[in-house]
């Protein structure tokens, strides 16, 4: 494929017609799943901005001529097909004497889409984050264990009917008032520490 671009085509590569018909071929060549045509239009670009020595596909050119680079071509294909092509590879063939008027259309639209594309992407992260968020709610509206409180519950610690009182629930079931809870725990905490006190004595 790249072959005919290089010969057959090039020795007319100035030519309007021709710069359609190639640019035609690309369309029908270019595939963003197969390696071998994903940069087809590059090529062309390519060829444009480095002619290829003609003589050696067999292609006489007049005495004393030279292929030149055809820069306008190559903007042309650039400025139709930017979002087929590598805009940093393509930047790197472009000749340094390039003004900077030539491509600024270019320059802009891909730092347009690339802001665009940065702009989707932060949106679709935040989607995804809330739908995780969502889905870890549900989990643990799902998971965590159910209790009702009625008129008839009693404190484990006092004994005592709960009522609207705040309470605290164990991982075994059992329900204490907030304050019995505390009281358990601060007991607790005493029998510890005397338990760590004789420890040291012996």
């Amino acid at each position: 494929n790249q072959l005919w671009l290089r010969s057959e085509a090039f020795a007319f590569i100035r030519a309007p017609t021709l710069l359609c018909l190639t640019c035609r071929y690309c369309r029908k060549t270019y595939s963003r799943e197969r390696e071998e045509n994903r940069e087809v239009y590059l090529s062309l670009i390519k060829m444009y901005l480095s002619p290829p020595d003609l003589v050696s596909y067999g292609i006489r050119l007049p005495e004393g001529s030279l292929p030149e680079a055809n820069v306008e071509d190559a903007l042309k294909v650039l400025t139709a097909h930017h979002h087929l092509v590598d805009s940093t590879k393509v930047l790197d063939l472009l000749p340094s004497s390039t003004p900077l008027r030539d491509i600024c259309h270019f320059l802009s639209t891909v730092l347009q889409e690339a802001t665009t594309h940065h702009r989707k992407s932060q949106v679709l992260r935040s989607l995804l984050f809330a739908e995780h968020l969502q889905v870890h709610k549900q989990r643990i509206q799902t998971e965590a264990p159910r209790f009702a409180i009625h008129e008839s519950t009693v404190c484990r610690g006092c004994g005592k009917r709960l009522g609207n009182s705040a309470f605290a629930r164990y991982p075994d079931g059992a329900i204490e008032h907030l304050f019995c809870a505390k009281e358990r725990d601060r007991k607790l905490q005493g029998q510890q520490e005397v338990q760590s006190t004789d420890a040291d004595h012996f």
